[in-house]
């Protein structure tokens, strides 16, 4: 839920609902909140906000975004529904990164100080390819926050991978992996030992890339994209054996660039 309590004066009666709201009573909550918007009480902008969160939660997102609607049109300079379209835009499979970035735009310019906005902007400057301002916004998010979560190290160091900050990836990655092994996330933990271990290669730091990913697969053995990044590893050091048995491993089990690369050896 986006936000806890409205920072503003508004009629008890919307406060009341949204009380009911956070005790999951959506239909005392559906009651208040809809008459709350019939009678137009104080702070009608936050009765529809309030209301369009209660439609999303049981997943009728038509009248969750007239509502969002509805409360930006009362007060057109209320940031929080423009947070929640955004993310309902991207639950959609064909979603616009651009529409998307316009909604968290408008959130942030009229709440500058909702840290989440920060953060979905970040994702989408990461699917953009706009790996600097995906790292601004990440950094905003935790200023904002103080929020050193799974998450914002997961994204923040994915950020900072593919903008080839490597030694700050790899401090993320490193924190986030901890986490990860925490909650017995172990899809997590698998993608950071794979962005470790490229990012050990990609420094010639050989023996730890070998080291990480073999960790990866003694846990893991089906994941042929650590034979992959192993195999480059073994061949940077010479080991033209393992190199073509990892590779081999790789290609056999659809990593493509595992072939390209293999062909490339067997040639010389």
């Amino acid at each position: 839920m986006s936000i806890l309590k409205a920072d503003e004066p508004i009629d008890s009666f919307i406060i009341l609902g949204f009380d009911y709201l956070k005790r999951n009573d959506y239909e005392k909550a559906l009651l208040i909140l809809t008459e709350c918007i019939e009678q137009k009480l104080k702070g009608l902008h936050w009765a529809y906000f309030y209301r369009g969160l209660l439609f999303k939660l049981i997943n009728k997102i038509d009248k969750a975004i007239s509502d969002f609607l509805s409360s930006t049109f009362t007060l057109p300079t209320f940031g929080l529904p423009y947070f929640e379209l955004a993310l309902i835009k991207l639950t959609d499979e064909k979603f616009d990164l651009n529409s998307v970035e316009f909604l968290l735009k408008k959130c942030i310019e009229y709440t500058p100080d909702f840290p989440f906005a920060y953060f979905e902007l970040g994702k989408i400057y990461i699917e953009k390819r706009n790996f600097f301002s995906a790292i601004e916004f990440f950094n905003k998010f935790l200023f904002y926050s103080g929020n050193y979560s799974m998450d914002f190290y997961w994204h923040r160091g994915l950020a900072f991978y593919y903008a080839g900050k490597f030694y700050l990836a790899e401090k993320d990655l490193v924190d986030c992996l901890y986490l990860a092994l925490n909650k017995n996330n172990f899809d997590l933990v698998t993608e950071c030992l794979l962005l470790l271990g490229d990012i050990a290669l990609k420094t010639r730091n050989l023996d730890k890339c070998i080291n990480l990913l073999s960790l990866l697969i003694d846990n893991n053995p089906k994941e042929f994209r650590a034979y992959f990044i192993r195999g480059l590893a073994f061949y940077e050091l010479g080991d033209t054996d393992l190199s073509k048995r990892d590779l081999a491993i790789a290609c056999e089990n659809g990593i493509d660039d595992a072939g390209v690369f293999l062909k490339k050896i067997m040639k010389n």
